[in-house]
């Protein structure tokens, strides 16, 4: 039905209620009503009534969604169709109801403007007022009864994403974006794309997840500025996703921005002060070690003891790389994790020392909350290096390539998780005493890597390592003036490489 035909009085709360109601007894239809009650948790009694009279709870059509996937769009103002599996069915009943309006503004859009006086264009200008002013109210009205629907959708989705329930939670994601076209609440909105990033980044997709965090970041920086801790956290979010997809060159920029855009309000929050920390971090991975550390070092002064966690591994690691201190120096430190076993394990792998490899191992592999589980990639890893340092053999070869196939890094881009793999597995035939080919194999996924993406410092020094054992006097010569620079800019735990 157009806006301008609704009948006085018949668009109120109640006729809401009733035109609920109407679909539900749609739903009764196709299910027996002792099932809507089963699957939705709901007493029979309650849900008799819900079909008779009375108000209907928002937290049962939030129970029908869930339950039987029905469109919230359906459900609460009849678009689309009663299943999500349907909701194009009736994307033309929508657009029927749009369709008085949209008449309205192209009738305006042809009158030219020096023509406005007319008594045909006035008509044509209260058409279209009279259409806007009807569609601003009832889109009012749908959002005061969607708010609720979504806000308790949004929560089930994100306990379904933090519970692993993946695929259940797809579903509740078609029912929240159905939902969310009818409501404005910015507060929801920006909510939902923020669990849609999470649930991108479990499902291991990175780029869609980072298109997200993009969208989240932009919002914040409507005002010209970052105003909150929420905003700088928004930011280090983004810096970090573009992290994890090696993207370190970028994720610095995102840091120096967003820092600089940072409200002086904002600056004295939590989400501000970890800013700093990706920041220096990003600075110690590019090459800027100096400034990096004392980067991280300042921010970490600011931090509570029961907030040091995630900033101690960053600066854990720059130490380490600085020569500052040892491996078993590390150990002894406080606030232990998993994190901060992962950067031990890699640096013990680097340094290639069997003695501190096997303390490291026995501290940080195992099934305490600070170490990492027995199957995972760098504890594999980490083991059959010891075994290649002390024991060489060519069956560790095989080995690596099982571990390689079974359970491969959590790497989020495909050309450095090649080139992690093929560096990796040339260090071990090198221990192995059979290099020379997997170091060459190793370069050519090195030399293919894209140069938007980083690779670690480590790897480079790992691989530098390899070449040595090879004919490739230019590639060697390229791995070694880079150390050399490294090592001139304080990177002092390279001097144990030696080449």
């Amino acid at each position: 039905m157009a806006f301008e035909n609704r009948k006085p009085g018949g668009d109120g709360p109640a006729a809401y209620q009733r035109a609920i109601r109407a679909r539900l007894r749609e739903l009764r239809a196709r299910f027996a009503q002792s099932e809507i009650a089963r699957r939705t948790r709901t007493p029979l009694t309650n849900v008799h009534r819900y079909m008779n009279t009375g108000k209907i709870p928002a937290e049962f059509c939030a129970a029908l969604v869930e339950a039987f996937e029905v469109n919230p769009a359906w459900l609460l103002v009849g678009a689309g169709g009663a299943l999500l599996t349907e909701v194009d069915s009736g994307a033309g009943r929508v657009g029927g109801e749009l369709l008085m309006m949209v008449e309205a503004m192209d009738a305006v859009a042809r009158v030219r403007l020096g023509a406005l006086t007319g008594k045909e264009q006035e008509k044509a200008l209260r058409k279209l007022s009279d259409a806007l002013g009807s569609y601003d109210r009832l889109r009012e009205r749908i959002n005061a009864q969607t708010r609720p629907v979504l806000k308790h959708l949004l929560d089930r989705y994100s306990s379904l994403c933090s519970h692993m329930e993946l695929e259940r939670a797809a579903g509740l994601r078609r029912a929240c974006l159905q939902a969310a076209k009818f409501c404005d609440d910015e507060e929801l909105l920006w909510e939902l794309d923020n669990q849609q990033a999470m649930h991108e980044h479990l499902l291991g997709r990175v780029d869609a997840g980072l298109a997200f965090h993009l969208r989240l970041f932009a919002r914040k920086l409507r005002d010209g500025a970052l105003k909150d801790d929420a905003s700088c956290s928004q930011a280090a979010s983004l810096a970090l996703a573009l992290r994890d997809s090696g993207r370190f060159v970028e994720g610095r920029r995102i840091c120096r921005a967003a820092i600089e855009l940072a409200a002086d309000e904002a600056r004295q929050g939590l989400g501000f002060v970890e800013l700093c920390v990706i920041g220096g971090s990003f600075d110690v991975e590019l090459g800027d070690l100096e400034s990096g550390l004392a980067g991280i070092q300042r921010a970490f002064g600011l931090l509570a003891a029961g907030q040091r966690s995630f900033a101690s591994i960053l600066l854990l690691r720059a130490e380490l790389l600085a020569g500052l201190c040892s491996i078993a120096e590390a150990r002894a430190r406080s606030y232990p994790s998993r994190g901060r076993s992962r950067v031990l394990l890699r640096h013990a792998c680097l340094l290639e020392d069997a003695d501190e490899l096997r303390a490291c191992v026995e501290h940080s592999i195992g099934t305490a909350e600070h170490q990492i589980p027995p199957n995972e990639y760098e504890a594999c890893r980490s083991r059959l290096l010891l075994t290649a340092l002390t024991r060489p053999r060519p069956a560790l070869l095989r080995q690596f390539e099982t571990l390689g196939r079974e359970s491969p890094p959590q790497v989020n881009s495909p050309h450095l998780k090649s080139a992690m793999l093929s560096i990796h597995h040339a260090q071990v035939a090198r221990l192995c005493g059979k290099g020379a080919a997997e170091a060459e194999r190793a370069q050519a996924q090195l030399d293919v890597v894209p140069r938007d993406r980083t690779v670690t410092i480590d790897l480079y020094a790992v691989q530098a390592r390899n070449l040595a054992a090879t004919q490739q006097r230019q590639a060697l010569a390229v791995a070694q003036a880079r150390l050399r620079d490294w090592i001139e800019r304080g990177y002092n735990a390279l001097r144990a490489v030696g080449i």
